[in-house]
């Protein structure tokens, strides 16, 4: 049994490794995915109608022109249309007019103001967010999704570029925890809160080691005055379910590590004379230097390096998914690990792998999943019948957002002179 015992140990851990990686590498690595040169719409309803064949699953017929457009409208810019909009383009009988529509939407400012508020919300939480300023230029200016990312993690006031972004770290520094699930959340769709105190009971993906060696990026900056600081040094150390407490690495949720950027910890001498800097820095109401290695850089760097970045390429993505078709390819949300597995794989792969080639353009992804069939389809079905949310076979229906309802009055309301 002694002979048996060391083989058949190492053969469980293997398998323990590959259910926690397995869904990730199969999604990027050994699908069967359609050919990157297809339009994102095409892909789409290629792969859903391929699951409603192989679940017998019948979809709902095609929305009519006056349903198709107040959705798609109050979708891409946060309003109903108007009604010589409506009239306009029910008129016009040409078979690319739905393509103009989503085309002159998403190059109207209302687009931009929108998808502005609609980021911010996704990232604060906040309706009174001071962000939103810096998120319209942004958009504006096309920027991609991971260039956003790494402007609000680095957050440099002294560009032009980027001026607001601090805002988004300073509202949630003081509490280091609540920054590392929020940025997690937000940024990769994973809510790892629950390995705060303990090693997640459902979730092999999940330990505290993970939790911790994310919050070692946070763990260094903090307020000065009005200002955001990062020191060289810092490492966080935790209490672990069993055992002594121990120092956290620094840790992707991938389970990547890198070696801890900056300066060694300093003696309690070093560590005094910096309070003291900081104190002077507070009363002259001056920047404090950047440290030598950003730790937050570094987790930028890594979490959107080759072969880490899944979490990136997907989580957004899914966000997008979910505010157009009113449930997630994940869901929920925040919970993409190897438990819960995606309603299509290869779909998300595809549109993660589309996403990031070109250039995690928000706008791009919209416009493609606004032009799909299944997006057009009729949230009523003629015989009675109900499809489960994940299919998507079925539009459904979706609250208005405060924003949404109060323009939308105000337009309904408007009297148009004949």
């Amino acid at each position: 049994m002694k002979q048996k015992s060391g083989p058949i140990r190492f053969r469980a851990s293997v398998v323990a490794f590959l259910a926690i990686v397995a869904p990730l590498l199969r999604a990027d690595e050994t699908l069967d995915l359609p050919a990157a040169s297809l339009p994102v719409e095409r892909v789409i309803d290629q792969l859903l109608e391929a699951g409603w064949k192989e679940a017998e699953v019948k979809p709902a017929a095609p929305a009519d022109d006056f349903t198709w457009l107040r959705r798609v409208t109050l979708d891409l810019t946060g309003r109903i249309p108007t009604g010589p909009e409506v009239a306009a383009f029910v008129a016009e009988q040409s078979p690319g007019k739905r393509a103009k529509a989503v085309d002159a939407l998403i190059a109207s400012p209302a687009f931009i103001r929108h998808q502005a508020r609609e980021l911010d919300w996704h990232l604060t939480r906040d309706k009174n967010s001071p962000l939103v300023p810096y998120l319209t230029r942004a958009l504006t200016e096309k920027r991609g999704w991971d260039r956003i990312f790494r402007e609000l993690m680095l957050a440099n006031e002294a560009d032009p570029a980027t001026k607001g972004t601090a805002v988004y770290l300073k509202q949630k520094v003081r509490d280091l925890d609540r920054l590392t699930n929020d940025v997690s959340v937000a940024f990769f769709g994973v809510n790892i809160s629950c390995a705060q105190c303990h090693d997640h009971p459902l979730v092999a993906d999940w330990k505290q080691d993970h939790f911790f060696g994310l919050k070692s990026f946070f763990s260094r900056t903090f307020e000065v005055g009005e200002f955001l600081a990062e020191r060289d040094y810092g490492v966080v150390r935790f209490l672990p379910n069993k055992g002594k407490e121990k120092q956290a690495e620094f840790m992707f949720l991938t389970g990547a590590k890198i070696a801890p950027p900056g300066a060694a910890e300093p003696t309690k001498d070093q560590q005094k004379a910096d309070a003291k800097k900081v104190e002077e820095w507070k009363k002259s109401k001056t920047q404090p230097p950047a440290p030598s290695v950003s730790a937050r850089a570094k987790l930028v760097e890594t979490a959107l390096s080759p072969g880490q970045r899944v979490f990136f390429d997907k989580a957004l993505v899914n966000q997008l998914w979910y505010r157009m078709f009113g449930h997630g390819i994940v869901m929920p949300l925040d919970q993409m690990h190897s438990e819960n597995a995606p309603s299509h794989p290869e779909l998300l792969a595809w549109l993660a792998r589309d996403y990031s080639s070109h250039g995690y353009e928000i706008s791009r992804m919209l416009r493609g999943m606004a032009l799909s069939r299944a997006y057009a389809l009729s949230s009523r079905r003629d015989d009675g019948t109900q499809t489960p949310a994940n299919t998507f076979a079925t539009a459904r229906l979706k609250p208005l957002t405060p924003m949404q309802m109060a323009v939308s009055l105000k337009l309904a309301g408007m009297v148009v002179a004949p």
